[in-house]
């Protein structure tokens, strides 16, 4: 009773009313759980159809040859002939989910009439029938779809198979066509990416493609992770494909992103070359890569071969990004390599020019003094002879003169170097390098 409950408070005298709730508990099937087992029954149930259709038309068979033959038709009639209505479908696995109806005239000094109890009961009771056969009819319709899924895979596989794998290798001779010689890691990943753009053709192409739409009509989705990667890795945000606040996928609203748009940027994605932007901690290669390490291949084919492709292509497209990142990197550190290189040769370089000018100055230097010396010498001699010469008579003392532009020139021209290469700039490749803790946790 809010009248007499202590934590509720009226600012002034308050006006009673009613409130009325009723549980409604609902048996659900929507889930992969169901779903697999589900269909694994339809399958063997098939099976079994098969096989006992078989036998009865062996059966009806040998009853007509033998009733041909003479036999007693009492003793035919008694033979028994195996039925297919014998044959019925278990039950789909069911869970509870618990709600509740509430409705109440709280405020307005008015009670709820039996009539209207009863209408709210009805409710809830057709509310939790019709969910629950909405449930069984949506999950007969998912498995349905699975097993016309598998047939058509089953048939292009055998329709084409052979000329999908005919058709990748081809595009593989195709990207070697005119090459001669080439590095192990570069043909690695040439190879990558001409398997890459086969699965793309794949996906792309009129089986496929509207197979992939065609999910979009399915209530439960299996592997919903691998699409979640492929997803992230075309660029749509968490906001897009999860359920707030979660990494669980919400494929009621992530499957309205299977449109051309998705097929488009399957299409424009090149794995060569830096990419800059940012990138969040889900979308960058190596953590979809510890995603996909808990699907297998055949696993993948098995549940739809459209997701096989996708699952194909995503794997051979990280591959061959990683590659090309590798390759790159490896190119940028060689050229490094060099540029540090050829920055000790400089300096080197820069050294000896500078201790050839000064062993030149000093020989220069010492050149002119021996031969300012034997002058000095020459003229004290004359001096003492002639008598002292008069004071203007006096030659000038010559200056030490030494031409380092014209010496460093013919030095330069004799000890040519190459010039230093331009600085070497990273590449930015914000897809594959995590971010710190630090970062992730300002995030």
């Amino acid at each position: 009773s809010v009248v007499v409950e202590p934590k509720v408070h009226f600012f002034e005298v308050p006006r009673l009313g009613s409130y009325f709730a009723v549980p409604i508990t609902i048996k659900t099937c929507l889930n992969e759980n169901a779903f697999d087992k589900a269909f694994e029954e339809r399958v063997r149930l098939a099976a079994e159809k098969a096989t006992m259709e078989k036998d009865r038309e062996d059966k009806l068979r040998e009853i007509e040859e033998r009733r041909e033959a003479g036999e007693d038709p009492e003793e035919l009639d008694k033979i028994e002939i195996p039925s297919i209505e014998s044959l019925v479908e278990a039950d789909f696995e069911m869970t509870e989910d618990h709600f509740v109806l509430c409705i109440n005239t709280l405020g307005q000094d008015r009670g709820l009439t039996e009539e209207q109890r009863k209408y709210i009961e009805d409710w809830a009771k057709n509310f939790r029938e019709n969910w629950g056969r909405a449930e069984r009819e949506a999950l007969n319709r998912d498995i349905d779809a699975r097993i016309a899924r598998n047939q058509a895979d089953d048939k292009y596989k055998e329709e084409f198979g052979e000329t999908e794998n005919e058709n990748e290798n081809t595009r593989i001779e195709e990207e070697f066509k005119d090459v001669q010689e080439i590095e192990d890691e570069e043909r690695d990943l040439r190879t990558n990416i001409a398997k890459m753009d086969h699965a793309r053709t794949v996906i792309l192409n009129d089986h496929f493609k509207p197979q992939i739409l065609a999910f979009k009509e399915e209530k439960v989705i299996k592997m919903g992770r691998l699409l979640q990667a492929v997803l992230y890795f075309l660029g749509y945000q968490k906001e897009q494909i999860c359920e707030p606040e979660t990494n669980l996928l919400h494929w009621k609203t992530a499957k309205k992103l299977l449109n051309d748009e998705f097929f488009d940027r399957i299409k424009k994605y090149e794995p060569r070359g830096p990419k800059g932007g940012s990138y969040p901690r889900y979308a960058m290669i190596p953590k979809l890569e510890q995603t996909l390490e808990g699907f297998q291949q055949e696993d993948v084919d098995h549940y739809s071969l459209a997701f096989g492709y996708l699952f194909k292509w995503l794997n051979l497209t990280i591959t061959a990004r990683k590659g090309d990142i590798n390759l790159r990197r490896e190119a940028i550190r060689q050229k490094k390599e060099v540029r540090a290189k050829a920055e000790e040769d400089h300096k080197q370089w820069e050294d000896e020019r500078n201790n050839q000018l000064r062993e030149a100055i000093e020989e220069a230097k010492k050149e002119f003094d021996d031969h300012m010396a034997e002058e000095a010498a020459a003229a004290e001699g004359e001096g003492e002879g002639e008598g002292e010469a008069e004071e203007g008579e006096k030659k000038e003392p010559e200056e030490f003169k030494f031409d380092e532009e014209a010496f460093l020139e013919n030095w330069d021209k004799d000890n040519p170097i190459d010039p230093i290469p331009a600085e070497v700039i990273d590449d930015l490749d914000n897809d594959y390098e995590l971010p710190s803790e630090e970062t992730v946790a300002e995030e």
